[in-house]
């Protein structure tokens, strides 16, 4: 079942319920309107003095994320006693994937609803007054629409049903469990301190690179929240409107070798971004000038400049700069294996 969200070109919403939705053999007509008075029921206004049950997040962090294994874990405390229960009475869940991805030229925000099976649960407290579950599962089957795509950006939340006076209400909804795919890999952001609700995010691969060999740049833009008009160059176009700076190991800048970036060409176009959208942008850090020719451990900033309340062309507005995190890598020199005894170079001469 889909709502098309008109409000919204190409934005869908989709739920998935065994608990909700039943079975059904005959025609289903819709309707935007349904007949009797609007109901926007709460637990308070249904059970009041109720309290509301509380859903956190207990991942394992050292856990990596994979498009067939997204292991997930929450604390469900239910004092209240108001969880609708299935048949080995633990909570029913429900995963709320929230997906707002952008595009080259247009973007979706498309939701995902589904009840959550395959459960792993166990009770802690069942006979104190406060009820306790822990509960395990795999997420990745609620991104299968999105695994023929190698880049995404995907906010996760559980929430469980509760059924009060013929009401089903999903209630205890955790904090957004935010997902970046790159590359066809999940990878973890790097975010920077947030300058007016605006920031960047950079994450390297690994720690360790051979001398002459290219860095990867993995860097994420984001309105987070900020009430402003935020423009700036289009991520995705040339150039692509973030910058990067690069220190060595005391912490003294690296110039730009001229002639050494990529040949951008100034063809890029004006974007505004709106809150809530993950812009990913894919360098490296030759493309950005920098070829570092000695071993060494070096420190790696990206900064986005975007402009406040203006455009990017004509009268621009304020403009402010944001740096994500930095991040420390080093570059090794392997030297070259010796020559073998047997080789050229190896040959004993016989007197």
């Amino acid at each position: 079942m889909s709502w098309d969200n008109t409000s919204e070109r190409n934005s869908y919403f989709w739920l998935f319920s065994r608990s909700l939705l039943k079975p059904i053999c005959s025609p289903l007509l819709t309707t935007d309107y349904a007949a009797g008075e609007f109901l926007s029921d709460t637990v308070a206004s249904l059970e009041s003095g109720s309290r509301m049950p509380l859903i956190r997040w207990a991942n394992d962090d050292n856990i990596v994320y994979t498009r067939e294994h997204i292991p997930l874990r929450v604390s469900v405390d239910d004092s209240g006693h108001l969880l609708s229960l299935d048949e080995r009475s633990c909570p029913r869940l429900f995963v709320r994937v929230r997906d707002a991805t952008p595009g080259r030229v247009a973007f979706s925000r498309n939701t995902r609803v589904d009840e959550v099976q395959d459960v792993t649960c166990k009770m802690e407290s069942a006979h104190a007054p406060h009820t306790r579950f822990i509960m395990d599962f795999d997420a990745s089957y609620s991104l299968t629409r999105k695994n023929d795509r190698n880049m995404g950006e995907y906010t996760l939340e559980i929430s469980s049903l509760a059924k009060l006076k013929a009401r089903h209400l999903l209630v205890g909804s955790t904090n957004g469990l935010h997902l970046s795919m790159v590359a066809g890999k999940f990878i973890r952001r790097n975010w920077g301190s947030p300058v007016e609700g605006i920031a960047v995010s950079l994450t390297l691969d690994k720690d360790v690179y051979d001398l002459g060999s290219d860095v990867p740049l993995h860097i994420a833009l984001e309105n987070v929240d900020s009430p402003a008009t935020i423009a700036a160059m289009d991520p995705y176009y040339d150039p692509p409107g973030a910058g990067v700076e690069l220190q060595d190991s005391n912490g003294h800048p690296i110039p730009v070798r001229p002639g050494a970036g990529a040949g951008w060409m100034g063809h890029g176009l004006c974007h505004h971004f709106l809150p809530g959208l993950v812009f990913s942008v894919e360098l490296t850090l030759s493309q950005m000038g920098f070829r570092p020719d000695r071993p060494g451990v070096y420190k790696v900033v990206a900064t986005w400049s975007p402009s406040v309340n203006g455009v990017c062309w004509g009268t621009p507005g304020r403009s402010i700069t944001v740096r994500s995190s930095p991040v420390t890598f080093r570059l090794v020199d392997h030297p070259s294996a010796p020559a073998s005894p047997g080789g050229a170079m190896g040959n004993s001469v016989s007197k």
